[in-house]
């Protein structure tokens, strides 16, 4: 966990602190995420735009979860988008053809068929609903997320 709202500067903090040491940064995300982290709009000072990513994608790898309650998880969709930023068809915007080898796509649903909405693991344990968040999630996150206190306020 880390001060900074932005995956880059977040990201950025990271790779500060741990400074040669061994270690590599995989962030895991929704795909609605991925899809904003994308968005030109989100960085208007830069030109172009996605170039604000450039030192991110360099150090960091991304897994894209599906989302819950879409009939493929809307793996389909992603790959699309994927394979958009893959053609060179996001380069105008300060993409780069070689991200597409940093980003995986998950399709797997939980054991109970449903994908994982961390929005809604939030509410259920900002509101005590612990039995309701922990089927949510794999044994571990969930007992890291318990131990840690993550969400309560």
């Amino acid at each position: 966990m880390t001060p900074h709202p932005y995956f880059t500067d977040q990201s950025a903090a990271l790779a500060e602190e741990f400074v040669g040491k061994a270690w590599k940064q995989v962030w895991l995300m929704g795909a609605d995420t991925l899809i904003r982290l994308f968005a030109p709009r989100y960085y208007p000072g830069w030109d172009p735009p996605l170039q604000a990513l450039r030192a991110f994608m360099g150090r960091a790898k991304i897994r894209v979860e599906s989302r819950a309650g879409v009939p493929d998880g809307g793996v389909e969709k992603l790959e699309a988008w994927r394979e958009r930023l893959g053609r060179g068809q996001m380069d105008t915007e300060g993409g780069d053809r070689e991200w597409v080898k940093r980003i995986d796509i998950v399709g797997k649903k939980m054991e109970s068929g449903r994908g994982v909405s961390s929005s809604a693991v939030r509410e259920m344990v900002r509101e005590g609903l612990w039995d309701k968040a922990e089927a949510m999630m794999p044994l571990e996150v969930g007992k890291w997320v318990k131990d840690e206190g993550f969400y309560r306020s």
